[in-house]
């Protein structure tokens, strides 16, 4: 028709590039050299995590919060019926613990005189290559009164399963221990708390 325009589109098609050799990548090492390079390397931080490692243990034991072998205990003819007990019934008294109790270090000092300091530390255990370490996490003094018969430490349900010990000391020398698992998980919100309780005669 007169006046029309014809445009005529021409597509060019580019045929595929030649097939060449396909490069593989790898980070593999190629020689001796460089396996040995990688293994110093992997030595080097082994070996710095491993230095923090033990020198943070070492700061921690200076600090008196772990300990890797534990005192002898020597035991006082002035302490009697130690013990630890799920409340403080005399009757109560166990070694193992389960959710929703309370622990309770219970002793008799009525042969002690007044004055006398006690002091009890409190310890998780964790095992670590094949070693126990034990995390002091709680401390508690009191000094002695006249006409105490009855000294109770207790700790307000521990909030993790595992192994706990308690040592107590008298004057500054450790006259008692005492070993004991809990198998209490509590929730986040709740937290240990040691407090004691001592009855007069």
């Amino acid at each position: 028709m007169p006046g029309d325009m014809v445009f005529r589109i021409i597509f060019r098609i580019s045929p595929p590039p030649a097939a060449g050799p396909i490069t593989k990548y790898t980070n593999a090492p190629k020689t001796l050299w460089d396996i040995g390079k990688r293994v110093f390397l992997i030595a080097v931080i082994l070996g710095g995590i491993l230095f923090i490692l033990n020198a943070g243990i070492n700061f921690a034991k200076s600090m008196g919060l772990l300990a890797t072998k534990l005192p002898p205990v020597s035991t006082s003819s002035k302490i009697r019926n130690l013990d630890i007990s799920t409340s403080l019934q005399i009757a109560d008294a166990t070694n193992v613990f389960v959710k929703g109790q309370n622990v309770y270090l219970r002793f008799d000092i009525t042969n002690v005189q007044a004055g006398t300091s006690f002091e009890t530390k409190w310890y998780y255990s964790v095992g670590i290559f094949g070693k126990n370490l034990y995390i002091s996490f709680t401390t508690l003094l009191y000094t002695s009164k006249t006409n105490d018969s009855n000294m109770y430490f207790f700790l307000n349900k521990p909030e993790t399963a595992g192994n706990y010990l308690v040592d107590l000391y008298m004057d500054g020398h450790l006259v008692g221990r005492r070993f004991f698992p809990s198998n209490n998980l509590l929730s986040k919100g709740q937290s240990k708390r040691l407090n004691f309780i001592v009855e007069s005669l």
